[in-house]
């Protein structure tokens, strides 16, 4: 028996995904949703360099609500100021279709009881299922920094440090608007988008951590250290054809401290 698959969203995450969905063999795709109306009404298998699957893409949040899929992928955005996701999987999930998200939902209690308590009535009147994945928050620090401890009979401190590269990154939106690239270091503020974006993402991987070790936080503190590397250089961005000021590296630092 096939499952009935959706994929929600085809940026940078969600295109692989789709082309699994349209290769493997248990899978029957059944509908494809893309924020971008370029997109809209194209062959699924054209995104991703595969013949026709007779699947056209659809802008329509409505219609794919409509397909009751047996599962939904959802790759959605943040790079958006006006976003839906939590409503939109609430929806989903209501409906009967289980949910596979990368959009930073790995740890509901972060976002407050009422969303954790939207997902799991949700889930209960659609008789579904919610898993998030990814890598970070959802896996580095969770699962296998907080395995790596068991290998010490005493911890007394956990650092981990992320470095991204994303002079490929295909957004504009992601880029300039949510991540700042080509901005001056004293436009990068504890108020900026990214960092409120990635703050909720690292406070959900570690409030998850300190769920797994079986300890309290005392609280977390975000300090922000931007600057440009290499400085002040400009570098034309291999996917955009504007010439920013260094925009192949992350022009800030994110440091979240929790004491115990």
């Amino acid at each position: 028996m096939t499952i009935r698959v959706v994929q929600w969203a085809t940026g940078a995450v969600g295109l692989p995904q789709l082309q699994e969905l349209i290769e493997h063999p248990d899978y029957e795709l059944v509908g494809v949703l893309v924020y971008d109306p370029a997109k809209a009404g194209l062959d699924a298998g054209t995104l991703c360099g595969l013949p026709d699957t007779g699947v056209l893409t659809t802008a329509d949040k409505e219609a794919i609500f409509a397909l009751g899929a047996d599962v939904v992928i959802h790759a959605a955005s943040k790079a958006y100021p006006v976003e839906t996701n939590s409503e939109d999987i609430r929806r989903l999930l209501a409906s009967g279709s289980s949910v596979i998200s990368t959009t930073s939902y790995n740890h509901l209690p972060t976002y407050g009881a009422d969303v954790e308590a939207m997902f799991v009535d949700a889930c209960l009147t659609g008789g579904s299922r919610f898993h998030a994945a990814g890598e970070n928050p959802g896996f580095m620090m969770e699962r296998l920094v907080a395995t790596v401890t068991g290998l010490s009979k005493h911890v007394e401190r956990i650092d981990l440090y992320e470095a991204v590269d994303v002079s490929d990154i295909a957004s504009p939106q992601m880029m300039f608007d949510l991540m700042g690239m080509g901005r001056k270091p004293e436009e990068i503020t504890v108020d900026s988008p990214i960092v409120g974006k990635l703050d909720m993402a690292y406070r959900q991987a570690l409030n998850g951590t300190a769920e797994v070790l079986g300890i309290e936080l005392d609280g977390i503190r975000v300090a922000v250290d931007a600057s440009h590397d290499p400085p002040l250089r400009p570098f034309r961005c291999r996917r955009h054809d504007q010439s920013r000021n260094c925009c192949r590296a992350a022009p800030f630092v994110v440091r979240s401290m929790a004491g115990t």
